[in-house]
């Protein structure tokens, strides 16, 4: 059960049970020193984004995920995740933009849309 759980966790399918945070910190030891190696490496920098997501660790978690849109713009869940990650934070501007990203990569994405009227209805609720 763990080990798959948390193997699924490295798929980008956050898995936020306690046996699995020491694999995550394990991970983002190994994608740290798959940067150091080559900063260009966009599914480290994914996964580092994914890991420290995982780990709440918000700060660093939008560090990667900036850092790997700088080298691709077009990444794949680059701009949902980190959109997902402002909207939980209440940073609603700023996930409002991710989303809209996304789907500008990609139209087909419901779930993008779906947090997109999410986040607008969030701002709109703040702003009243």
């Amino acid at each position: 059960g763990n080990a798959l759980a948390c193997e699924a966790a490295l798929l980008g399918t956050p898995d936020k049970s306690e046996p699995c945070k020491v694999k995550h910190e394990e991970a983002v030891r190994w994608f740290l020193q798959a940067i150091a190696n080559d900063p260009r490496y966009t599914d480290a920098l994914f996964n580092l984004g994914v890991e420290y997501s995982v780990l709440k660790n918000i700060d660093e978690s939008e560090r990667y995920y900036l850092e790997l849109l700088e080298v691709d713009a077009l990444y794949p869940n680059a701009h949902f995740n980190l959109a997902d990650e402002y909207k939980e934070a209440g940073r609603y501007d700023e996930a409002i933009a991710h989303y809209r990203l996304e789907l500008q990569r990609d139209g087909t994405r419901e779930d993008a849309r779906t947090n997109l009227e999410e986040a607008l209805e969030l701002k709109e609720d703040e702003e009243r």
